[in-house]
This record gives structure tokens, C-alpha cells and sequence, in this order.
């Protein structure tokens, strides 16, 4: 327990400095330049572009934003691959969303919904998954990608083909691309459209785990559960309403103190981590790295085909980029899973959740609830369909690869 608390004040130094703006709220979001139409909260450019995308098919979302899929096969390839049982991520839309000091570019044209369909600024490209989300703000190209001429086989031997790399590492992930901050949003009821911007809503009365009826704690109950101090110890149950007891019968589960904890609006750090959560997160596992793709002519267009190379990292997730600080005390709830009562040990963090069942079998005791499909039912009104998307590019990489040939 010693160790895991020094563990975790030596890395918190490596956190980036919240913004000391105070929050400024807006009655709507502004409309981003480059853009004809109102985007409202966001819009899905394949939905409002579909007749002009649909020749491109399934690679049409790595080619508008290509880094907000890196992350994504960095952590899920394995898992596609055999090599993981739990998937970090999963499929999801690609979004257009209004951010004030945002600067989306594309690698390849919209359609004539968007004035200058390679720059919009004042908004910016995010990637949902069931479980979070991704973003770029406003990094340049220059700084995400780096470009030189290879020889590769695939199998044809195709000569000084130029080849994309990107320098976001999984391993030492940098700071441009971000895990988007969706618990604190739901938590504190603000959505966050600049640095220092937001729109002021309710905490939405969504279960973070369980059925949609299950009874389990809600994100409303949570945040009132977050901003009331408790004079009671251990770990608390939780219910629907957000009201806090002792009770015996819960599974007994060791905590450790976090030396550094992020706050909601009136939130109450610092906060204590299941040893549970933390053995998650630091666990080893397999990560793609050395991600870079080509386009080799294949009639009227080109096909995109991809290289990484497969690492056992000594640690699966990098927990400060993909979860963050706790903002929440861990609580056991009492929901339905399958029709099914369970005890179930929820915490949130900064940009996940997650939750522990002890009834569950290895490796799904301990999993990331779906809170990138919470947060975007509460953010446009309704989900999204998981069947309209698939994880296209787990799915086409492992055979649309290529090798570098030496020189």
C-alpha cells in the first residue's frame, strides 16, 4: 500500500496544470468558422455529407482525422488480434464539435457544407467510444506527423512511397491528443466548449452501470454524493438517489489514499483508489506502437495500408492520459446486470469510470463503464446506434499491412 501511494506521488509531477480561467458560461455554443451550416453541439460529417462520402467507404473517418484513430489501434489492435481479452476503446463516431480555441484540419476535403473544408477554427475533431473519447484541439499537423520515403512490399515491392508516421507514442503518450473529461462534465453539468467555456446543464439521471432500469447509482446521485461530506469510513454504498450508508454485507476491498485528486464544481478532494482499480490500471499487456500508413495507387483512388509493431508494454494503459485523477470516492451500488442484483464498486476519474463486479469471471471483474455512450446521449439528446458502427479499422489493419523494405 506504501509503495502504491509513492508510486503515484512520483508520477503526479508528469499531470498538466489545469487552466486557472474562472469558467465562463454561454446560453449556446458559438458557430466555428468554416463552416455553412449551425452545428449546433456537434455534427457527425459523414451524416451530413453521406451522398459525397459514400465512394470512400469504410475509410473515410481515418481519412479526415487520421491521429484520433491512433490511440484507438494502439490499445485495441491486440484485443482485435486475439492478444487482449478487453478492448480499451471500441467504435464510434467521429464528431465536429464547437471549441473556442479549436483548429480542426482535414486530410481530405468535407463537401460543400464547409467553406474551407481543410480548416475549421473554433471547433475541433473528436472520436467517441463506448467508453470515452478522443480529441485533437487545435495540434498542427506538423507537430502530429512525420513524413519520409520508404520501400515497402505488399506484397508488390512499391519504391519511394511516401510514408506517414505519427509522434504520439502510446508507451509516453503526448499531451496534444487528449482523453476527453467526460465524467467531469457529467458529474459538474458542464460542457466544456473552450478552454475556459461551458454550457450549464443538469447531471443527467443516466446508471453508470447495470440495466438502464437496474436501480444502480445515476451520474445526478453521484455528483450529489460527491459535493456532501460524510462522517462515515470505509467504502460506502450508494443508491439511485444519492444518499450514502454503511453496510456490512459488501464485500470487503482494500483502498490506498491518492496523494493528488482533480475536483467537480464543489467537489470534496482527496479521494481514495480501490487497490482493485489500481492493479487494473497498472497491469502489462500488449500495445501497437511505431504506427504509420502509406496510400498506394489502386485504380481511380488508393489504398491505405498500415505498419506497427507489437509490444509487451510494462504497463497496458497509461492511467494519468487515459483516466486521470479521481474525482469521486469509490461507492458500492446495488444494481441490476441481466435482471440480475449484484453489488458493483464504481469510482469516477477525470476522463473514465469504472467499475469492479465481484460475481463476474476473470478478466471482467474490473472494467471501464460506457460512459463515452452516456455522455453522448446526454450531450444530443440520444445515443448512438453500436450497430451502425464497427471498429473498421481494427477490423481492415491486420491484413492491410505492409513491410518496409531495408535499403
Amino acid at each position: 500500500m506504501i509503495l502504491v501511494a509513492l508510486a503515484l506521488a512520483l508520477l503526479l509531477p508528469s499531470i498538466p496544470a489545469p487552466a486557472a480561467a474562472e469558467p465562463y458560461i454561454l446560453p449556446s455554443p458559438p458557430q466555428p468558422d468554416g463552416v455553412r451550416i449551425d452545428i449546433g453541439l456537434g455534427i457527425e460529417p459523414f451524416v451530413v455529407c453521406e451522398s459525397w462520402w459514400r465512394p470512400y467507404g469504410r475509410l473515410s473517418a481515418f481519412s479526415l482525422s487520421p491521429e484520433l484513430a491512433v490511440p484507438l489501434l494502439s490499445y485495441d489492435l491486440p484485443a482485435a488480434l486475439g492478444l487482449e481479452r478487453q478492448p480499451v476503446f471500441g467504435a464510434g463516431p467521429l464528431m465536429l464539435e464547437p471549441y473556442r480555441e479549436g483548429l480542426a484540419f482535414n486530410d481530405a476535403p468535407v463537401c460543400d457544407a464547409f467553406v474551407n473544408s481543410l480548416t475549421i477554427v473554433g471547433a475541433r475533431w473528436v472520436r467517441y467510444s463506448p467508453k470515452g473519447r478522443v480529441e485533437v484541439t487545435n495540434a498542427l499537423p506538423t507537430a502530429t506527423r512525420k513524413q519520409s520515403l520508404v520501400d515497402l512490399e505488399s506484397p508488390i515491392v512499391y519504391p519511394q512511397i511516401p510514408e506517414t508516421r505519427v509522434t504520439w507514442d502510446p508507451l509516453e503518450p503526448a499531451w496534444w491528443l487528449t482523453a476527453g473529461r467526460l465524467p467531469w462534465e457529467l458529474l459538474s453539468g458542464l460542457i466544456q466548449i473552450g478552454d475556459s467555456r461551458f454550457i450549464q446543464r443538469d447531471p443527467p439521471a443516466i446508471p453508470i452501470v447495470g440495466d438502464p432500469d437496474g436501480g444502480g447509482v445515476t451520474y445526478v446521485a453521484l455528483a450529489k454524493a460527491a459535493k456532501t461530506q460524510s462522517d462515515l469510513s470505509g467504502i460506502l454504498v450508494i443508491d439511485a438517489q444519492g444518499n450514502v450508508s454503511y453496510d456490512p454485507a459488501t464485500p470487503d476491498i482494500d483502498v490506498v489514499s491518492a496523494p493528488g485528486s482533480a475536483a467537480i464544481e464543489g467537489g470534496n478532494p482527496p479521494h481514495s483508489i480501490p487497490t482493485v482499480f489500481w492493479d487494473f490500471l497498472q497491469q502489462p499487456g500488449w500495445v501497437a506502437t511505431d504506427l504509420s500508413w502509406v496510400c498506394v495507387p489502386q485504380g481511380k483512388y488508393c489504398q491505405r495500408l498500415f505498419h506497427y509493431t507489437l509490444v509487451q508494454a510494462p504497463q497496458r494503459i497509461p492511467w494519468l492520459w487515459l483516466v486521470g485523477l479521481p474525482i469521486t470516492e469509490p461507492y458500492w451500488t446495488r444494481a441490476k446486470v441481466g435482471g440480475v442484483d449484484r453489488w458493483i464498486l464504481v469510482q469516477c476519474f477525470e476522463r473514465r469510470c469504472l467499475s469492479y463486479t465481484p460475481d463476474n469471471p476473470d478478466p471482467w471483474k474490473v472494467d471501464f463503464t460506457n460512459t463515452g455512450l452516456h455522455y453522448y446521449q446526454w450531450r444530443y439528446g440520444e445515443p448512438w446506434n453500436p450497430d451502425q458502427y464497427r471498429w473498421t479499422e481494427a477490423d481492415f489493419a491486420p491484413r492491410d499491412t505492409y513491410r518496409r523494405v531495408p535499403q
